[in-house]
């Protein structure tokens, strides 16, 4: 909605007939004034969890893992780096930062937990530094010991999202933390493979961070066609169109009359666990979208203590100076 202007370029979509099948229109409404904008293709997106090769972890005597502390998340790792030899516990991708920065993304929102809010608010306003939040340093400081520790293949600083599907295809390691896109990806290169998940319990909090957006079809008030694309869209929302979409990419459909088709069973499980029944926060990027222009520079300096060549302070306090010389930039009040 942001970057395109819907509130300004875009037709308000919030009286049409579909609008009452939805699952949810809380998160599609316009961050502004409220209005809806677009058709939502899914009705969530991005579960970001860890993804594991059941074959591996039933080797070494792990069936179904589900910790519920981060302590039984690491005794996981510690298991598989005993007795599974040659096998990488945790393989991480650095190479792409956007993989790096989910650890973090889904680490701050729950190990915050309900002061998650207050806490995005007094950043906001310049009320709070990120260098003074005890939360965002334990999550950097886990990130940075499972390096340390020995948990993570060799070559993380040069493997990319890509290397991921070969080498948790093939088992040459345990897990992986990264989104449900991968999973199904990887099923189709690799239809061998068979993945569990479950959520990374920080804080000793299992809950599962997912994206606060989804993909949306919007029509222009410019176009020349208007009243011909709302149709469509009505057309489209049918369920006897959706059905068939969803039989070829199954998903969770943003209609409650629609069948979302056949989902892998580790993702369906994450639906279950964490989303029906409330269990999931937003990650942190979509908490604050002002800053969306200046996360791929914290996600570069995550990478710099993945390397060693700045300690956890120095990370945070070379990203305070940056956001806050941006927060002014931006007229943001409180700086």
């Amino acid at each position: 909605n942001a970057d395109i202007g819907a509130s300004q370029y875009c037709e308000d979509l919030g009286n049409e007939p579909w609008i009452s099948r939805l699952v949810s229109q809380d998160m599609i409404k316009d961050a502004g004034d409220g209005k809806i904008y677009a058709m939502p293709k899914e009705s969530t997106s991005q579960f970001q969890a860890m993804f594991y090769n059941k074959k591996v972890m039933k080797s070494v005597g792990i069936e179904n893992p589900q910790p519920k502390t981060y302590d039984e998340f690491l005794s996981l790792l510690k298991t598989v780096k005993e007795k599974a030899k040659g096998v990488t516990p945790l393989y991480m991708t650095n190479k792409d930062t956007w993989t790096t920065q989910i650890f973090m993304s889904s680490g701050y929102p729950i190990t915050l937990n309900d002061k998650a809010d207050d806490v995005y608010k007094s950043l906001l306003t310049n009320k709070s530094k990120w260098t003074d939040i005890p939360q965002v340093k334990q999550v950097l400081n886990q990130f940075s010991d499972l390096i340390k520790g020995g948990y993570v293949n060799s070559n993380h600083l040069s493997a990319g999202y890509d290397d991921a599907y070969e080498i948790m295809g093939t088992g040459k390691a345990a897990m992986y933390f990264t989104i449900d896109d991968f999973a199904k990806d990887l099923k189709t290169k690799y239809p061998d493979a068979e993945l569990g998940a479950f959520a990374v319990p920080f804080g000793n909090n299992p809950k599962m961070a997912i994206g606060k957006y989804v993909q949306g079809y919007f029509v222009p008030k410019a176009g020349k066609q208007v009243a011909k694309a709302k149709e469509f869209l009505n057309i489209w929302s049918d369920p006897k169109y959706q059905n068939l979409y969803y039989k070829t990419l199954p998903g969770f459909s943003a209609f409650k009359d629609v069948d979302g088709g056949s989902v892998l069973p580790c993702v369906q499980n994450l639906y279950d666990t964490y989303i029906n029944t409330k269990n999931y926060v937003y990650q942190l990027n979509d908490q604050m979208p002002i800053c969306s222009t200046i996360w791929p520079d914290m996600w570069n300096y995550y990478v710099e203590v993945a390397a060693g060549t700045k300690t956890v302070d120095q990370m945070l306090t070379t990203f305070q100076k940056q956001y806050v010389d941006f927060m002014q930039q931006q007229g943001q009040d409180g700086f």
